[in-house]
């Protein structure tokens, strides 16, 4: 099981990924901040198990069973 405490505290505090308000549509949204990742700073596998936690922390947030959530990848100022 996932939680906060598998983390290193620079990723939970980088504010990276994050779920706020909903869209139009009802869905929640889980914004994730391209710019805030540092390569190298943390394995690919801990950024792995940090999505799939804000997902999976994302979708018990829903009102409903059947309530979706979006996923939004701000760009801006990431380097390609």
């Amino acid at each position: 099981s996932l939680g906060e405490s598998q983390f290193p505290p620079s990723l939970m505090a980088s504010g990276l990924g994050f779920s706020w308000k909903t869209d139009r549509a009802g869905n929640i949204g889980l914004f994730m901040r391209v710019r805030l990742h540092q390569k190298g700073q943390h394995p690919t596998p801990v950024i792995m198990q940090y999505f799939t936690y804000l997902t999976e922390m994302t979708r018990r947030l829903s009102t409903h069973a059947n309530q979706l959530f979006c996923v939004v990848f701000d760009l801006e100022g990431a380097g390609m």
